[in-house]
C-alpha cells in the first residue's frame, strides 16, 4: 500500500513511520521536532550541549528589546522614564473684598438680595467664584427642604444667602433671527444689546446668563418654601421676581396662581385667572398640571364675582352704608 504524501515538517499531521526500504536514507533535519534531552550530568557549554549537538534555533533565548536595552548595548546612558503631567491647580480667586450675605437684613427686608454688590466693578473670575458660592448655598437649602421633616426656615435662609451672593446683571438677548426671504429690521433694543455684548465679551455674557438662571431658580425655590409655610403674599412676591427672568417659567406661574387663590381677594383671583390662562397655552394638553389648571380656571369666574361683590359691600359699610349698586 502506498503511503500518503505528507510533509514531515507540518505540526498538525502525524509523520508516518519510515519503511524498511527507506531505513538507509539519512534523516532529514526537522526544526519542529522535539529537541534532544540534555544529559543529566556533565558541564554545560554555551556553544552547545554535552554531546556536541547544537540546540535548534527556536531554543535560543531571545534578547530583550527596547530603548533601555539598546542604550546599554551602545554604551549610552539609559533614558529616564517619562513622567505623567499633573494637572495644574486652578488659581484661587479672592472674593474677600466683596460683602458677605447679611441674613438679618434680608429677613427684615431692609434691602433686596444682592443689592450691595456692584457687578460692573467685578471681574469675570470673581463672578464665577460668587456663582459657585451661591450654588453651594442653594444645595444646602435643597437638602434642608427635602429632609424629613422639612427644615423650612433653614432652607429659606440658605436660599436668601445664595441670592445675596449674586449681583444684578444685565439681560443678554439671543442673536436676532433674520428671515432670508424678506428684509427684516433689527430693533433699537437688539442693536444696543449686540453692541453691549460685543464690548462685554463672550465670557462676560456667559457668566451673566448663568447668574440670571441661578437667580431665577432660587426665587422659584424660595416661593416653594413660602408656599409650604402658608406665607402666600411672600410666595406671590418671590414668583413675580422669578418671572422677571423668564415670563414663561411654569413653576413660578403655577405657584403664584395657587398662592393668589389662597389669598382669595378680588385682585388676587383675577391675577390667578390670568396665570392659569397663560399656563394652558404653555403646558401640553395631556399634562396632569394642565388638567388641574383647567379645573381651577372653570371655578375662578364664580369666585371672582363673589369676591367683587363682597368687597363692594365692605366698602359700602365702611363709608356709612353707601351702596355701589
Amino acid at each position: 500500500m502506498a503511503t500518503p504524501d505528507v510533509d514531515p515538517n507540518r505540526m498538525d499531521i502525524d509523520t508516518p513511520e519510515p519503511s524498511t526500504a527507506d531505513s538507509t536514507r539519512p534523516a532529514t533535519p526537522n526544526s519542529y521536532a522535539t529537541p534532544p534531552s540534555a544529559p543529566t550530568a556533565g558541564p554545560s557549554s554555551s556553544a552547545g550541549s554535552a554531546d556536541g549537538t547544537q540546540p535548534p534555533p527556536w531554543a535560543k533565548p531571545s534578547k530583550p528589546t527596547g530603548p533601555m536595552t539598546e542604550a546599554k548595548e551602545n554604551g549610552a546612558p539609559s533614558p529616564e522614564p517619562k513622567k505623567e503631567e499633573q494637572p495644574k491647580p486652578e488659581p484661587q480667586v479672592d472674593i474677600s473684598h466683596i460683602p458677605p450675605p447679611d441674613l438679618n437684613a434680608l429677613l427684615s427686608k431692609s434691602r433686596d438680595p444682592g443689592s450691595q454688590i456692584d457687578a460692573t466693578l467685578i471681574a469675570v473670575p470673581e463672578l464665577r467664584a460668587l456663582l459657585d458660592k451661591s450654588i453651594s448655598l442653594k444645595n444646602e437649602g435643597n437638602k434642608s427642604f427635602t429632609s424629613k421633616p422639612p427644615k423650612l426656615d433653614a432652607a429659606r435662609d440658605s436660599y436668601l444667602c445664595a441670592l445675596d451672593c449674586l449681583p444684578a446683571v444685565p439681560k443678554h438677548l439671543a442673536p436676532p433671527r433674520l428671515d432670508e426671504d424678506r428684509f427684516a429690521e433689527i430693533t433699537d433694543e437688539e442693536a444696543d444689546q449686540i453692541n453691549m455684548d460685543w464690548e462685554a465679551g463672550a465670557e462676560r455674557v456667559a457668566v451673566d446668563n448663568d447668574i440670571r438662571e441661578a437667580q431665577k431658580a432660587l426665587w422659584g425655590n424660595l416661593a416653594a418654601v413660602y408656599s409650604a409655610q402658608k406665607l402666600y403674599k411672600d410666595c406671590v412676591d418671590a414668583c413675580t421676581r422669578a418671572l422677571k427672568f423668564d415670563p414663561n417659567y411654569i413653576k413660578a406661574l403655577h405657584r403664584r396662581a395657587s398662592a393668589n387663590e389662597h389669598i382669595g381677594t378680588w385682585s388676587a383671583l383675577v391675577s390667578a385667572q390670568r396665570d392659569c390662562q397663560l399656563l394652558l397655552t404653555i403646558l401640553p394638553p395631556d399634562s396632569t398640571v394642565a388638567t388641574g389648571v383647567a379645573k381651577a380656571l372653570d371655578k375662578l369666574p364664580q369666585r371672582i364675582g363673589a369676591a367683587k361683590k363682597r368687597e363692594e359691600n365692605d366698602v359700602g359699610i365702611k363709608f356709612g352704608g353707601l351702596s355701589t349698586t
